[in-house]
């Protein structure tokens, strides 16, 4: 969901069996400006809907028959990131704090009070992009963990094979990656393959 942080309508996906707090919460909803897209009556049908809507938020009932809030929310964060709130009646499926899954961004619980669930909704929105970002961060130093990891074994692999010393071995392959017009990680990642190739 790439929408803006500072969004202020949301088109939301209700889940709920329970009519009478599926129907407040519509009402709740309407009037802090957000669109009930679509109401489910249970879990799996949820899922279908958000497939097929592709919702910026999903509230989902605790108690959802069929297939559990937690479970749908993580099918759901598993075909795309979304952030989903969980509404918990009685506290069962609310975690102990710091245990909470990723793919829930927050909990909310009656009363079914904009001014209760306004606040509720925007700081699920916030932890979710925030986590997003975080995510974002972790692959960029991953990446660049492996990166370097393949320039040493390239290094280690051009010194062995030519004599060459740490020096010479990355300027072996700085030269050959501007003559082959590929970047230096590129060509490390090209020499550590071929050497894999060499030692099956």
């Amino acid at each position: 969901m790439g929408q803006p942080k500072d969004k202020l309508s949301f088109k939301v996906l209700l889940a709920s069996s329970r009519e009478r707090d599926a129907a407040a919460l519509g009402r709740c909803l309407a009037a802090l400006g957000h669109q009930v897209a679509a109401l489910a009556g249970e879990g799996r049908s949820a899922c279908l809907l958000h497939h097929e809507l592709r919702p910026d938020l999903a509230i989902l009932d605790e108690d959802l028959p069929g297939l559990n809030a937690v479970e749908a929310a993580r099918r759901m964060n598993a075909r795309g990131p979304l952030p989903v709130v969980i509404i918990s009646n009685n506290g069962r499926t609310r975690p102990r704090l710091g245990a909470e899954p990723a793919y829930v961004s927050a909990y909310i619980s009656p009363p079914w009070e904009p001014s209760l669930i306004g606040p509720a909704l925007a700081m699920a929105w916030q932890n979710h992009h925030r986590l997003r970002r975080l995510e974002g961060r972790v692959a960029e130093l991953n990446l660049a963990l492996d990166s370097r990891k393949n320039m040493e074994r390239a290094k280690g692999v051009l010194m062995k094979l030519r004599g060459l010393s740490l020096e010479q071995a990355q300027e072996a392959l700085e030269d050959e990656a501007r003559r082959r017009g590929v970047s230096v990680d590129q060509m490390a990642r090209d020499v550590v393959a071929a050497q894999e190739l060499m030692a099956k």
